[in-house]
């Protein structure tokens, strides 16, 4: 389930703080740590990453280590 407002996105129960919209979709990027936390399945996401992990509350300020395909178009 996705639920998009114009200050966060939340997709499975995960809300993202950090996303972006383009030609492709909705994505954003997320850490190791987010990443096991959270336990996203590997569909949903690309193997490169950049940025700070998008994840609401992520404590850790991680460099993200992939991203990740919201709502992909």
């Amino acid at each position: 389930m996705i639920i998009i407002d114009k200050n966060s996105v939340i997709f499975n129960g995960v809300e993202f703080d950090d996303s972006n919209k383009d030609e492709h979709g909705i994505w954003s990027q997320i850490c190791g740590d987010c990443l096991k936390k959270h336990s996203i399945d590997k569909y949903h996401l690309d193997d490169h990453g950049s940025g700070i992990c998008g994840v609401k509350g992520c404590q850790n300020d991680n460099e993200s280590v992939v991203y990740i395909d919201i709502l992909a178009k």
